[in-house]
C-alpha cells in the first residue's frame, strides 16, 4: 500500500533540523569572581605628576576598586569654600583621610564658610596637614585661625589671600605652626581690633618664616 501524501510529508517536515531563529540557547554562565581579579591593594596608585591624578578620577567614576584606590591616595584637594560647603565638609574629608595640602576658596561676590567650617578641618585633618591656602575667606576671624593654628602644629606653607582676620590671628600661626617655612599675606582686610606694627594694615605682605 501506498503512504498518504499528507503523512509523508509531515514526517519529511519533522525531519528537517531547526533554523537559527529556532534553536534554543543555552543560558550564559553568571560570572564569578576570581583569584585573579585585581583588588585595592594590587593597584599602585601614580606618583606624581598631576595628569596622573586627574587620570586616577577618572577611573574612579567607573570602577569601584579604583573608588578606593583614589580616595585614599589622594593628597591635595580644592575646595569651593562658599557658606554651604559647611555641611557636606565633613563626609569630603572623610572620604579622602590622607589630604595634607588643603586649598579653601571662595568667590568675592558669595557668603564664605566662618570659623565653624575651620574647626571642622583643624578636627579631620590636625597635624596632618602640611600646606594650606585661604582664598576670600571674609567671615574667618582671628579665634578661629588661632583654633586651627593650634592643632595644624605640621604646617609647613600657608598661603592666605582676601581674608578678614588680622595680626592676631597670623600670631598664633608663628606661635604655634613652628614648622612653618613658607607664609604668604595679601590683601588682607585686617577686621581686628589690635594691628601690630606699621605693616599690620598693608595690602600686600609676604613674609617667609622657618627655623
Amino acid at each position: 500500500m501506498g503512504q498518504c501524501p499528507s503523512t509523508s510529508h509531515h514526517h519529511r517536515k519533522q525531519s528537517q533540523p531547526p533554523s537559527p531563529s529556532q534553536a534554543t540557547q543555552a543560558p550564559l554562565p553568571t560570572p564569578t569572581a576570581t583569584e585573579d581579579a585585581p583588588t585595592a591593594e594590587d593597584i599602585t596608585p601614580p606618583s606624581s605628576p598631576r595628569s596622573s591624578w586627574h587620570d586616577l578620577k577618572r577611573c574612579s567614576l567607573v570602577c569601584r576598586c579604583w573608588l578606593v584606590v583614589e580616595a585614599s591616595s589622594r593628597l591635595w584637594l580644592a575646595l569651593d569654600a562658599q557658606a554651604l560647603l559647611h555641611a557636606m565638609l565633613p563626609g569630603i574629608l572623610a572620604r579622602f583621610p590622607t589630604v595634607s595640602k588643603l586649598a579653601l576658596k571662595c568667590d568675592h561676590r558669595s557668603e564664605s564658610i566662618g570659623n565653624p567650617t575651620l574647626t571642622l578641618v583643624t578636627n579631620c585633618l590636625g597635624p596632618g596637614l602640611r600646606r594650606l591656602k585661604l582664598r576670600s575667606l571674609r567671615i574667618i576671624t582671628d579665634d578661629g585661625v588661632a583654633v586651627l593654628a593650634a592643632a595644624a602644629t605640621n604646617l609647613h606653607k600657608l598661603s592666605v589671600s582676601s581674608c578678614a582676620f588680622g595680626a592676631k590671628g597670623i600670631e598664633a600661626i608663628l606661635r604655634s605652626c613652628l614648622h612653618l617655612k613658607e607664609l604668604s599675606i595679601k590683601h588682607l582686610s585686617c577686621h581686628s581690633h589690635a594691628r601690630a606694627g606699621p605693616d599690620a594694615g598693608r595690602s600686600d605682605h609676604t613674609r617667609t618664616h622657618g627655623i
